[in-house]
């Protein structure tokens, strides 16, 4: 009985593959053939292994996620990934995305996007960047990229009407499109978050 270990350098990582086995061979001989044999199968095998874009990931990820999560996470999810990852980042091999594109991905994003917006795309790439990391064995591009840092005070209120913005807002929404008047007035009048507010009936 023969312990067969097999070591070779991963070609994107640089880091040791180790696999072992135990097998029964009448001779020394037999088993320097078997060690061959087993490294013939495991390159084999790493280079028919089928590479997956990040969009194709991404679908099949959202529909394993989906039964567990709120409606309102599932419309965050889909939002981020639809409008603000997948074009720019959908058609890389998963394995290929690097820590420079994440970098220069989420750079593009913050110069239109306020820190608290972008950091929530970022949120979702990370959470479905782990899962991928752990599914299919590769580092994780994400892991060391950090959240823009959001500043409190008066530059935030670019994101705020006032109260007679709010006002003109509601009269144009209540003669337009009467659904989303109720939808708004009560997420305004409630302070209620949209994703709560979005699954009243």
């Amino acid at each position: 009985l023969y312990l067969i270990r097999v070591q070779r350098a991963d070609p994107k990582t640089g880091e040791p593959v180790d696999v072992r086995r135990r097998v029964r061979c009448a001779s020394l001989a037999d088993a320097i053939r078997a060690r061959g044999e087993m490294l013939a199968t495991i390159e084999t095998e790493a280079q028919q292994r089928p590479r997956i874009r990040l969009d194709e990931y991404a679908e099949s990820w959202m529909r394993g996620k989906m039964p567990g999560l709120k409606a309102s996470t599932r419309r965050t999810y889909a939002d981020a990934l639809d409008h603000h990852v997948l074009p720019e980042l959908g058609r890389y091999y998963v394995d290929a995305i690097r820590p420079a594109d994440i970098r220069e991905w989420f750079a593009a994003k913050a110069e239109v996007y306020a820190p608290a917006t972008v950091n929530g795309f970022l949120r979702v790439l990370k959470t479905m960047m782990a899962d991928a990391s752990e599914e299919l064995d590769i580092p994780d591009p994400t892991r060391r990229i950090k959240a823009a840092r959001q500043v409190g005070g008066p530059s935030t209120r670019r994101n705020m009407l006032t109260a007679d913005e709010m006002g003109s807002f509601l009269e144009v929404l209540r003669d337009e499109d009467s659904q989303w008047y109720a939808m708004v007035f009560t997420q305004f009048a409630t302070a209620t978050r949209f994703g709560e507010v979005s699954a009243l009936r």
